[in-house]
């Protein structure tokens, strides 16, 4: 059984903003998730770049590239990215069905 052990919240933009200019953003999804930053390592000039990787256990979810994640990790960490690609995984074990989610463009 995998362990989720930070949370994540997904949104999408609307066109909508707040009264200071701010994009409002709808959410999509909202809960428990696992990010993982030790994704594929590629040789890029003289560093190596993570390509971070998010797991939420629920394969029903309908996101779209660019989408806006926010997570917090176990320890208090705010990370926000947006959605590269993403891919709805079924299993014949039900604890196995989630989604895996590749991130880009990632801040602190």
């Amino acid at each position: 059984m995998i362990d989720y052990p930070d949370t994540c919240v997904i949104g999408r933009s609307t066109g909508e903003v707040d009264e200071q200019g701010f994009e409002v953003p709808t959410e999509v999804y909202n809960g428990e998730c696992l990010l993982e930053i030790t994704g594929q390592s590629r040789y890029d000039g003289f560093e190596f770049e993570h390509e971070p990787i998010l797991f939420i256990p629920v394969n029903n979810v309908m996101f779209k590239i660019n989408d806006s994640v926010e997570v917090t990790t176990w320890n208090g960490r705010v990370l926000s990215y947006t959605i590269k690609n993403w891919e709805a995984i079924k299993d014949d074990m039900p604890e196995l069905n989630d989604t895996c989610i590749w991130l880009k463009d990632g801040t602190e």
